[in-house]
């Protein structure tokens, strides 16, 4: 049983029922195949966790391939330039 199902209020926007919680969440769209892959990517989610976390990696890397080799010292050196006053002393 999946997890998610796809409903829409009138003709507006779709939403996803959880089936476990019960809860409904607005998918944001009223493009029903967009509402679609929405649902099926958290669906997918739900069953495949720990593959979902390797396919974000994935993405993250085909957009900016020096994700994989930056530290905190580059955090720390692109923050630096936005700080001021006591913040910045630390």
């Amino acid at each position: 049983m999946q997890r998610y199902r796809l409903f829409r209020r009138g003709w507006g926007t779709f939403y996803g029922f959880d089936n476990f919680t019960k809860k409904q969440t607005s998918l944001g769209t009223r493009d029903k195949e967009e509402a679609r892959r929405l649902l099926s990517a958290k669906n997918e989610a739900q069953q495949l966790g720990g593959l979902s976390l390797e396919i974000a990696r994935t993405y993250l890397k085909a957009c900016d391939p020096s994700y994989t080799t930056r530290t905190w010292k580059h955090v720390m050196d692109a923050i630096l330039p936005t700080k001021n006053g006591e913040t910045l002393v630390r």
